[in-house]
């Protein structure tokens, strides 16, 4: 009878609306505005660096005008965090989606590249399963925007 009983307190710990899932919510939430936060400022950083040093011409603005996207996505997601609201949740799921399918089929050549293609893909995945959760979602209040 103990068991059942404390089967049963675990499982109302673990419900989407418990204090002890909101604050679990909480801290990994600050923990990627964080991440994000940085990759931001890091990606800002380089991309004044290569302008210094290499020039505009460099690349072709394709890669400028993806890299402009890039960083327009990341601070929506950092500034969505931040502020906690809905319209985030699907954007980073999809993004976190995009972020994964292209992992699939590239083939990294350095080492280096190969160390940031796992790292970006484990906390592209981390995420998809973070923010499809029903605590995430209600943390949020994105009950209804999820379409899966």
């Amino acid at each position: 009878m103990t068991e059942m009983a404390s089967t049963r307190d675990s499982l109302a710990h673990d419900s989407p609306c418990s204090p002890r899932a909101s604050s679990r919510v909480n801290l990994v939430t600050g923990v990627l505005q964080t991440i994000y936060g940085l990759g931001l400022l890091l990606l800002f950083l380089a991309t004044v660096i290569v302008l210094a040093t290499k020039g505009p011409s460099h690349y072709p603005i394709a890669k400028w005008a993806c890299l402009a996207l890039g960083l327009e996505a990341i601070t929506f997601m950092y500034f969505g965090l931040r502020n906690r609201k809905p319209w985030v949740v699907p954007l980073i799921v999809f993004e976190s989606a995009y972020a994964v399918l292209p992992c699939l089929s590239e083939q990294p050549e350095t080492l280096v590249a190969v160390v940031f293609t796992r790292a970006f893909s484990a906390l592209a995945l981390y995420q998809l399963w973070f923010f499809t959760r029903p605590a995430t979602r209600g943390f949020f209040g994105a009950d209804g925007a999820m379409v899966f």
